[in-house]
């Protein structure tokens, strides 16, 4: 799957070619995503740094709450990127590893932030 980025799209669900063992938080606004190969990175829209740590921690609970995806390993800091591993059955024979983690936006007047995922299979 290779995929040109695509920028400020503002749509929700899932993009083109996005596994289906791979949720996304429902509701979230995705502002693009680049697929490259076995890789795929995912930036959800501008948001406070408040509303990113809440989207982030919403997307860890669905995560674990599924029950398919282990945390790997536990960082000190809520601010430190999170890692999973998926433990489901998946057709390919290959996993998924899932990095999610938040971001300032350099240079915005408004001092936004930005929510990021990052898939390996």
């Amino acid at each position: 799957m290779e995929d040109r980025p695509i920028v400020g799209a503002g749509f929700v669900g899932q993009p083109a070619g996005w596994p289906d063992a791979v949720p996304l938080p429902e509701g979230a606004e995705i502002d693009g995503h680049r697929c490259a190969n076995r890789y795929c990175t995912l930036w959800f829209g501008l948001m406070t740094l408040d509303e990113a740590m809440v989207l982030k921690r919403r997307y860890i609970k669905l995560l674990k709450d599924s029950g398919k995806w282990e945390q790997l390993g536990s960082p000190d800091d809520p601010y430190e990127p999170e890692a999973f591993r998926y433990t489901g059955a998946v057709e390919s024979g290959c996993g998924y590893m899932l990095e999610i983690k938040q971001g300032s936006v350099p240079n915005d007047y408004y001092h936004r932030w930005r929510v990021t995922t990052s898939m390996t299979w």
